[in-house]
């Protein structure tokens, strides 16, 4: 249990597969006809996280790739990067932030290219991942991570969202030891699964869960069985949006990133980030959002597809091309919209001038970046 020293480590093997993981509380309770021993806790990447490694502010100075970025913030911490995704460079003085810790970091950083962060199951590696490895228009001649066999299954779940799409749930699928080479193994989020059944279908990985429990039967025999219950991402439904324009700050890129044999006309809010400093790291932050279907995990659902097309605490890029009666400014969105905003108290804007929108205010210049047509 946790002691002067900080967290304890435990290491768990489950059918010859290893986890290791950090103790932060400790809770036992004897009730006849056994004791019962409670614990909670995390992978060792919160190490990396508060309350562990403070917050700081930080401003790069030189020229770095986002791997040297991240490898950073990882000085003198035992931790070590597996590097999966696309990398790029990032000009001096355009990388800064305020409270952020180690993992927070390297999240954003990872974020930019529409990627994520993964525990390494039990060393301190952090991987880093696309979000979406392979596109879902080309999954069906993509070879998959793992092959589940129907009678493997003792439950499938598929819930059908307004959309056309549907979620799969797998319940109990065996968790064969590591040694049985012949059987789908531990599956992991991110992998690409196929279903073989009377009708079969792929999906990616988004959540899996490992249960262990006693089991008895009516001959008061018991076992100890291990399963792995699995939530897959199915492809969203077409017609799905198949373009976003994606644009640096102040330094890097603006262009469109269209969906490969589409027309371009079903389009994402824009997307603005200050690491956008290359057509490398805008390709795949497009790409990724295009094969969610918007930021993040795929939007199976209707309302949660247009809720996301709206305004929120992001950064909107266009150009004034009026000052209204009431003091407001009419902005031309670069991805084709037209909003209002106000200027911050003091400033003024002329027309044609280019500016970045947060919730409703003109809050910083937008200069002229330029770029080329990028299809994913």
């Amino acid at each position: 249990m946790p002691d002067s020293n900080g967290p304890q480590s435990i290491e768990v093997n489950v059918n010859g597969y290893i986890w290791t993981a950090i103790i932060e509380s400790w809770q036992t309770q004897s009730k006849f006809p056994a004791d019962v021993v409670t614990m909670t806790g995390h992978s060792r990447t919160m190490l990396l996280n508060a309350p562990y490694r403070m917050p700081r502010d930080y401003a790069q100075a030189a020229q770095k790739t986002a791997q040297q970025l991240m490898n950073d913030e990882l000085q003198f911490s035992g931790f070590t990067l597996d590097y999966g995704t696309t990398d790029w460079l990032v000009p001096g003085g355009t990388w800064t932030y305020q409270q952020q810790t180690p993992i927070g970091a390297i999240q954003r950083i990872a974020s930019a290219a529409g990627a994520i962060v993964q525990s390494h199951p039990f060393n301190d590696v952090l991987q880093i991942r696309p979000r979406w490895p392979t596109n879902p228009w080309d999954w069906a001649s993509t070879s998959p991570d793992k092959t589940v066999l129907d009678d493997f299954t003792p439950q499938l779940t598929a819930v059908d969202q307004t959309s056309g799409t549907a979620t799969y749930q797998i319940a109990g699928l065996p968790l064969w030891p590591a040694t049985a080479t012949d059987m789908p193994g531990l599956i992991s989020p991110l992998h690409l699964v196929q279903f073989v059944a009377a009708s079969g279908w792929k999906g990616q990985v988004a959540s899996v869960q490992i249960n262990v429990q006693m089991q008895s039967n009516t001959g008061s025999a018991s076992a100890l069985v291990v399963a792995q219950d699995i939530k897959l991402d199915s492809p969203p439904a077409d017609p799905i949006f198949d373009y976003v324009l994606v644009s640096g700050q102040q330094v890097g890129v603006s262009s469109p990133i269209i969906r490969n044999g589409r027309a371009g006309t079903t389009r994402l809010p824009q997307i603005v980030d200050a690491l956008i400093t290359d057509a490398t790291v805008q390709r795949e932050r497009g790409r990724n959002a295009i094969a969610g279907g918007g930021e993040g995990v795929a939007r199976a659902n209707f309302w949660r597809a247009l809720t996301g097309t709206l305004p929120g605490t992001r950064y909107i890029k266009g150009s004034v091309t009026s000052i209204n009666a009431d003091g407001s400014l009419t902005v031309a969105t670069t991805d084709g919209g037209a909003i209002c905003a106000r200027p911050l108290p003091g400033q003024t804007w002329a027309i044609g001038a280019g500016v970045f929108v947060q919730d409703g205010r003109v809050v910083d210049t937008a200069p002229t970046l330029t770029g080329v047509t990028q299809y994913v």
